[in-house]
């Protein structure tokens, strides 16, 4: 079975040897030609589907004038093997809205707690579960407009806030282990 990645360049090859049978041309130039405008038509359509919103992904670091120690981390990756994960108030504080966890145990044997909304929906599509080992990385922050109770007010406010979006893969337990 062929992967469903590979139609579009397998239509455009097959449109060149054709469009190459048709005219009689047998120059290799052409030919190579042909298949490299193949390959970067190819690229292209790939990394459109890639793209899943128009939003453009800000470090946190230019959003809030700052780098912490945190972002850093973060994009170098988190890797360990998943220990739980959940909603809760934000590093557990009652006093915190409701976000989603993850803790990792990493290559050290130390505990690594990340946050993030988005973290869930990772979980779900890349069928994680405790015990997993996965590799969880951070792309950047987009802003999102969320309601935001005011106590002077019986209606909710909205305001712009920036919310992490990660993506992230399960790996063999071996390629933590070194």
């Amino acid at each position: 079975m062929v992967n469903k990645q590979l139609y579009p360049m397998i239509l455009i090859v097959t449109l060149c040897f054709s469009y190459l049978i048709i005219t009689n041309l047998t120059n290799p130039i052409v030919l190579f030609l042909l298949l490299i405008a193949a390959a970067v038509f190819n690229a292209s359509i790939k990394s459109k589907r890639r793209s899943r919103s128009t939003a453009v992904y800000i470090p946190r670091s230019q959003h809030q004038g700052q780098e912490n120690s945190e972002e850093k981390d973060a994009l170098e990756g988190f890797t360990g093997c998943i220990e739980s994960y959940g909603h809760a108030c934000y590093k557990h504080q009652s006093s915190n809205s409701r976000s989603f966890f993850i803790k990792l145990r990493t290559s050290d044997n130390s505990i690594k707690e990340i946050w993030g909304i988005d973290l869930a929906r990772v979980v779900k599509e890349k069928g994680m579960q405790a015990g997993n080992s996965v590799n969880l990385i951070y792309l950047g922050s987009k802003p999102v407009t969320v309601p935001v109770q005011s106590p002077n007010q019986s209606a909710p406010i909205f305001e712009t806030r920036y919310r992490n979006t990660w993506d992230g893969q399960k790996i063999s337990a071996l390629a933590i282990s070194h």
